[in-house]
């Protein structure tokens, strides 16, 4: 936590110019959310005089707003989803622990991940293009072809109330908030009778209707052409599309669970390496020379999430491949 204090008093009163090294990261995505791009302010490095408030925000919730304070809640989540209460890591029980997160969770961070790397694009990020990496237009595409499947399967199964008192079979989907600019909430699964509109006065869209309008969502996801246009498209899907609050992980792509890996993973060395002074175990004695390195792997990796996670856990993790991260002693000085 000390080197976070000296870290966080360097950038405050401008010992290093620009965007600042220690804190290169993403920014807290859920405390983002609450906000609308034009809210943000366009310098958020804080006044000095307000250095105490900021440290004692640290102190009690490890956390301030600030979009140059980057990512440092990533290594406690990888602790608590690769390690178990006695200090054994498992990439198996990360992947599990991904597969048991909540699906509209994994939703809520995807779009707010493209929400603040358009914003960071817009304010001229130096590090943008590796704090995007991970989030490329494919996750976005995956997601959201992977979010249509899901909901003609669970209409295919009959998961959604189904009747026919309208002049045929129909699927009503209450918590569909828009298909193309209507506010139907019923359709039809196959085309209803020639008839129906003059004896029913009501929609005659059908299933396959309501699957053509978002397919026409996500080609816009497919045209985008920069961060601003993909951010903007993504956000319009998850506006239209419907929630699945029972769903876990195990319904996700395995673009987002790459991606996710890939840039947890990322983060977390980075920040081992910075703050707690960690050095990649007999490969790399100083700091610089393993920052470098992790670099350098992840160059290597490209955008295999899963492989760089990998090298995290050998690398930082796991004893008996040489770790150097001690369970123990990080649970014990931080929690």
């Amino acid at each position: 936590m000390a080197g976070l204090f000296s870290s966080l008093l360097e950038l405050l009163f401008g010992k290093s110019s620009g965007h600042n090294d220690e804190f290169s990261g993403h920014g807290h995505d859920d405390e983002f959310s609450k906000y609308k791009k034009s809210d943000i302010p366009t310098s958020p490095t804080p006044k000095k005089e307000d250095v105490r408030e900021l440290v004692e925000k640290v102190q009690n919730s490890d956390y301030i707003r600030n979009l140059r304070v980057g990512r440092s809640w990533v290594l406690p989540q990888m602790v608590n989803m690769c390690f178990d209460e006695s200090g054994n890591f498992s990439e198996e029980k990360y992947y599990e622990n991904i597969r048991n997160m909540s699906y509209e969770k994994c939703w809520k961070f995807l779009t707010n991940t493209y929400k603040l790397l358009d914003y960071l694009n817009d304010i001229g990020i130096n590090d943008y293009e590796e704090r995007s990496k991970w989030w490329t237009k494919e996750v976005a595409v995956a997601m959201a072809k992977n979010d249509l499947e899901l909901l003609l399967k669970k209409i295919r199964n009959g998961q959604y109330r189904r009747d026919d008192c309208k002049g045929g079979p129909y699927v009503y989907l209450p918590n569909l908030r828009y298909a193309y600019g209507k506010k139907e909430k019923s359709y039809f699964i196959e085309t209803p009778p020639a008839d129906y509109k003059n004896r029913l006065k009501q929609t005659n869209d059908t299933v396959e209707d309501l699957a053509n309008a978002f397919r026409q969502r996500i080609e816009e996801i497919e045209k985008a052409e920069d961060t601003t246009q993909l951010c903007d498209a993504i956000c319009d899907y998850d506006a239209r599309r419907c929630f699945f609050a029972a769903e876990t992980g195990e319904a996700l792509p395995e673009a987002f669970v790459n991606a996710y890996a890939g840039d947890g993973a990322y983060y977390a060395m980075m920040t081992m390496v910075k703050h707690l002074n960690i050095c990649i175990q007999d490969t790399w004695s100083t700091r610089d020379e393993s920052l470098a390195a992790i670099r350098q792997k992840s160059a290597e990796v490209g955008l295999d999430g899963r492989a760089l996670f990998h090298y995290c856990g050998e690398k930082f993790f796991n004893k008996n491949t040489g770790g150097a991260f001690d369970y123990h002693k990080y649970r014990k000085n931080h929690y």
